[in-house]
């Protein structure tokens, strides 16, 4: 599992990467978070919780295969609602993220002091190869 980022503030320039641009970290608790560093280089993090869905909403009610398994009738039953997002704050952190963008592995490091960013710089930028 992992957390997924997006970045507000300026990269290094590498073709393809975009401010809506996703990418993974493991470098948090690894709970399908959301984290945003913002233009002004603080960190957000976005949890979630999970809410039950009524029968009469989910995807199979009233079809054929709502009556023939109870699976069909869990199927939906959760939806994931994003909480607030929170600033963090810590004296020092040190995130990774990365993400693949038209076969290249593209990696970044962001430092943070006291909940805001000091500098990011490019940890790779590598054609990705694969064994044949």
């Amino acid at each position: 599992m992992f957390d997924t980022l997006y970045c507000k503030y300026p990269l290094p320039y590498v073709d393809g990467i975009t401010i809506d641009t996703e990418f993974q970290t493991k470098d948090f608790d690894n709970a399908l978070d959301k984290y945003i560093i913002t233009e002004e280089g603080k960190l957000l993090q976005i949890t979630h919780r999970y809410e039950e869905v009524p029968e009469q909403e989910r995807l199979y009610y009233g079809t054929q295969e709502w009556d023939k398994s109870p699976l069909f009738r869990i199927m939906g039953a959760l939806k994931s609602i994003d909480n607030p997002p929170q600033e963090i704050s810590l004296p020092k952190l040190n995130i990774s993220f990365y993400t693949i963008i038209e076969n290249r592995w593209v990696e970044y490091l962001a430092q943070f002091e006291q909940g805001k960013i000091i500098k990011i710089t490019l940890k790779k930028n590598k054609e990705m190869t694969y064994g044949r």
